[in-house]
């Protein structure tokens, strides 16, 4: 219990820990680039008259 509060401190993550957070990163990702590329068709459509 004292050892993982202590790598808590230390900033270090569990691999549980990073496995969640990767497929956050990966959803939030994919989301964005998703919402930009719709936003970039846009753009270049009006840029290509």
């Amino acid at each position: 219990m004292e050892t993982g509060q202590r790598l808590k401190q230390e900033g270090e993550i569990s691999a549980e820990e990073l496995e969640e957070l990767s497929a956050l990163l990966l959803d939030w990702a994919s989301g964005w680039i998703r919402r930009s590329s719709e936003n970039s068709d846009i753009v270049y459509g009006s840029y290509e008259r």
